[in-house]
């Protein structure tokens, strides 16, 4: 009787019109479970940080219409929504996507029914996080949709505390979320979304990578430090915002978009907004260089040349006008046999790139029979003249030539070939030329001159280098130079767990941690993904190497010195 009643009144309250007591709510799982659902009971997240297509869209799309959904997305749902859907809480909006294209397309129900994983609602913060996270690990997202997403996840956390945070307390809280950010990538995105993204959109949403953003950004930086020292005693016709703006706007193409071509339409519109015969192209084009600001920042402003030293340059090169050409070697006629000054006016100046004395006593150049039998043996030792490299130290004696010689007999042995091979690769034209700039400029990645030989060279060397890598990356703050006895010139300021990338493989080499080679082909080589491009250029790769050699060459010194120490002992 009582059960019948029960059952009445259930009926009642099911009945048309009616409604269930205020108050009263479906009870969720409070645990992962597995749920089939329908295409209808799903959404995607609103907060999705991805905000353009899948740039494998087209190849996932093929996968699921051949062999259906493998991956098993995981769901949520949102107590306080208005609406009775489920939404992706780790990833899977791009397959709804698809599925709900293939259902169209196709009517097959194997796309409308999905399997799916149930998981307690975690709150909107880790929903944005999660999906930060799971695209990230596949390289999917772009630099502005990375962006975009730790802007909205910093929002999200700083409503739920109450009170603003700091890059440096954003980075440590998604660390322990699970999505470790350093604090330099955090401040690069907040400084690219206030001051670029609002102004070049097309180009932001193109993919343009961390790279080229880092590019920007310096620019900027370095434009905005000199307009504001030279608005200070010119006037100026608009505000630097203003000026920036317009030119970013007027290149907000991906298709015609450079970086020489946006830094020579800076430049023109800097000298239309502060015309000033002072202010020259030149000038703004070495306020912009970023070798030159790194120069400035760890040495300090250059001093002004003397004025005496100015008209000298102008009487010297009036003077090299009117000089006779050097003779060639090719062109000269021979020379009397007891010259010695002009054997050496012979043979040209060779830049000094190597670093050991070099031995020629292969080459035996033809003595004239009436020589001076005691000038036969004058000898005279030269030092890297051909630019031997350092490999041939211990084995190689001095350079000697005797001084009654003939230079055209000594011309005429080097046109026969009789040199060393590796003498004539030595003084040809370095192919890493192009990394001869910045702090610590380089022509050859192994050669070490003998003057630069000792530890207290090769350690300010290996700090500039390690400077020059860590600050094309925003990172020198986390270096500092270290000139005790073992050390390799610089050392970590912060812990490594606080370490970009950059700063965590220079601390490899320099033998504090153990490196990643994956991270270390990220930065060198980056993957096969069309957003992830290495995080070094050319230049940088080159200085890169550069820097191993160094720190090899000084670990080998450092080893001889304590070897010889220990003998002592």
């Amino acid at each position: 009787m009582t059960s019948k009643k029960v059952q009445t009144l259930g009926e009642q309250l099911l009945q048309r019109g009616r409604s269930p007591a205020s108050g009263a709510m479906a009870i969720l799982p409070v645990s992962e479970i597995p749920m089939v659902l329908t295409l209808e009971q799903l959404r995607p997240n609103p907060d999705n940080p991805r905000t353009n297509r899948n740039p494998k869209y087209a190849d996932i799309k093929a996968s699921i219409r051949a062999r259906g959904l493998d991956s098993v997305p995981k769901v949520t749902k949102d107590p306080d929504s208005a609406e009775d859907v489920y939404i992706f809480s780790d990833g899977g909006n791009t397959r709804y996507t698809i599925l709900v294209e293939l259902w169209e397309e196709t009517q097959d129900e194997r796309f409308r029914r999905i399997q799916c994983i149930f998981k307690p609602w975690p709150g909107r913060l880790k929903c944005v996080i999660g999906h930060l996270a799971e695209n990230d690990v596949r390289g999917d997202l772009l630099f502005i949709e990375k962006a975009l997403g730790i802007a909205k996840a910093k929002s999200i956390y700083e409503e739920q505390i109450g009170k603003a945070i700091s890059q440096r307390e954003l980075e440590l809280f998604l660390r322990t979320e699970g999505y470790p950010v350093s604090q330099s990538s955090i401040s690069r995105m907040e400084y690219a979304l206030d001051n670029l993204y609002p102004y070049m959109p097309s180009l932001f949403n193109s993919g343009i990578g961390r790279p080229q953003v880092a590019q920007l950004i310096t620019l900027r930086s370095a434009a905005q430090k000199a307009w504001d020292a030279f608005s200070t005693e010119f006037s100026v016709s608009s505000s630097f915002d203003e000026v920036f703006g317009e030119v970013c706007r007027s290149l907000d193409d991906p298709d015609h978009y450079t970086p020489d071509t946006f830094k020579d339409e800076l430049i023109a519109a800097l000298l239309q907004a502060m015309p000033n015969p002072e202010i020259t192209y030149d000038r703004w084009l070495i306020e912009l260089d970023p070798k030159e600001q790194n120069r400035r920042k760890l040495f300090g402003e250059p001093a002004p040349l003397p004025q005496h030293i100015i008209n000298a340059d102008k009487g010297s090169e009036t003077k090299e006008e009117e000089a006779v050409p050097v003779v060639t070697p090719g062109s000269s006629p021979d020379l009397p046999p007891n010259d010695d000054s002009q054997i050496k006016e012979e043979f040209p100046a060779v830049q000094r790139q190597p670093d050991a004395v070099i031995s020629l006593q292969a080459v035996k150049p033809s003595v004239p029979v009436d020589a001076d039998p005691d000038e036969q043996h004058q000898e005279e030792e030269q030092l890297d003249l051909y630019g031997l490299p350092n490999a041939s130290r211990e084995s190689t004696l001095p350079v000697t030539f005797p001084l009654s010689t003939p230079a055209s007999a000594v011309r005429q042995d080097q046109q026969n070939n009789d040199l060393p091979p590796v003498l004539e690769s030595a003084t040809s034209d370095s192919s890493v030329s192009f990394a001869n700039t910045g702090l610590e400029p380089v022509t050859d990645i192994w050669h070490i001159s003998a003057l630069q030989d000792d530890i207290e060279h090769l350690q300010d060397a290996a700090f500039r280098l390690a400077f020059e890598l860590a600050e094309v990356l925003e990172a020198e703050q986390e270096l500092c130079e270290d000139n005790s006895p073992g050390s390799v010139g610089y050392r970590l300021q912060v812990g490594i767990n606080q370490a970009t990338p950059i700063t965590r493989q220079l601390a490899g080499l320099a033998g504090d941690v153990a490196v990643s080679v994956a991270e270390l082909m990220n930065i060198v080589c980056g993957t096969e993904q069309p957003a992830d491009w290495p995080l070094l250029d050319d230049v940088h790769v080159v200085k890169f190497l550069r820097l191993i050699r160094v720190i090899r060459r000084l670990r080998e010194i450092q080893r001889q010195s304590q070897q010889c120490q220990d003998g002592e002992e």
